[in-house]
């Protein structure tokens, strides 16, 4: 499926412009916050002429500013207690009022010609539940851009099997609110890749449309500290999107498709294990490095871990550190 270029919108009628609702989720980040919802509102100003925008911020529960600023915008605010960013996403989807969706998250901003693009195509493509456009990595002070993600070719029409092995990331996509109104919102049980999930159960039923070009800017922080019982959810998270791709669609996948799609998120889950392991041991915590190699990594994938020279390399490390750590007792 080959990436395309967004048409231009056409003119407006006498009919009264549609409606975008605009969700973000948020918690502790007033001073991340306050850019993204200026952004909205700049994004609202160039569109004014072929859509209306509200922008409702879901409030997690956060214990800073937060509150305090968002009195300061007209924006609708709304409360949930530390249910996590599906559950915040989902309430946003409760309150919404608008004929799209449309979700930004609390730390990202979009570029003005964002949304015009995406209007254009779900205006012209009755048969199109959800249009996306890529994006830039940035840096916390968004320079350094890289990117755009994701690359191309994008999809256009069925995008199931497109999704196998690429991901369109939360801020870059409008959909049909009738179409999650259909399918359902944001699987509140997975602590990663729900948007993944979500995704896959819209494709199973409608097209998607692609088009390149950059709308947005995504933060990347600093990596945490890797805690173990946190990141072990992920194995539930990789069965449920795994599920997804079994359900019945309109394109049915292989065998040999939905296998390849599960060796492939073991290896990456693999690798993410053996990097917090590393970490872990830089950060002089053996116990939970071990944990990350044993439990993570080779739970995930035996095969991937056999085959990468960072797993030995981590083992061994590991092993010298337990070692020392004995000896000196």
């Amino acid at each position: 499926m080959a990436g395309h270029r967004a048409p231009a919108f056409g003119a407006v009628g006498e009919t009264t412009l549609p409606l975008v609702s605009v969700i973000t989720p948020t918690f502790n980040r007033a001073h991340y916050l306050r850019e993204t919802i200026e952004s909205v509102r700049a994004v609202a100003a160039c569109v004014q002429d072929v859509a209306q925008v509200e922008h409702i911020v879901v409030d997690d529960g956060s214990t800073d500013d937060t509150l305090e600023m968002l009195q300061q915008y007209p924006v609708r605010a709304c409360r949930n207690s530390c249910k996590g960013v599906s559950a915040a996403r989902n309430v946003g989807i409760e309150q919404a009022r608008g004929e799209y969706l449309a979700f930004l998250d609390d730390d990202d901003v979009w570029l003005e010609h964002h949304l015009r693009g995406h209007l254009a195509i779900l205006a012209q493509e009755p048969a199109t539940a959800l249009a996306f456009s890529q994006g830039y990595l940035t840096a916390p002070d968004l320079s350094e851009r890289a990117g755009p993600f994701p690359t191309e070719p994008l999809a256009h029409g069925d995008a199931l099997r497109w999704l196998l092995h690429n991901d369109v990331p939360v801020g870059t996509f409008v959909v049909r609110a009738s179409v999650v109104a259909e399918v359902g919102g944001f699987d509140e049980r997975l602590a990663t890749d729900e948007d993944g999930e979500f995704l896959t159960r819209i494709a199973a039923k409608y097209d998607f449309h692609g088009f390149a070009e950059p709308t947005v800017l995504w933060r990347q922080h600093p990596r945490r500290a890797p805690q173990f019982a946190v990141w072990s959810r992920r194995f539930t998270d990789v069965a449920v999107l795994v599920q997804n791709f079994r359900r019945p669609a309109r394109v049915t996948l292989s065998r040999r498709e939905v296998w390849r799609t599960i060796l492939q998120r073991r290896g990456w889950m693999a690798a993410h294990a053996i990097g917090n392991a590393q970490q872990c041991l830089d950060e002089q915590r053996p116990g939970e490095a071990a944990k990350f190699l044993v439990l993570g990594a080779l739970r995930a994938s035996p095969a991937h871990c056999l085959k990468l020279p960072q797993f030995r390399q981590t083992a061994v490390a590991l092993g010298r550190t337990l070692v020392r750590s004995w000896a000196g007792r």
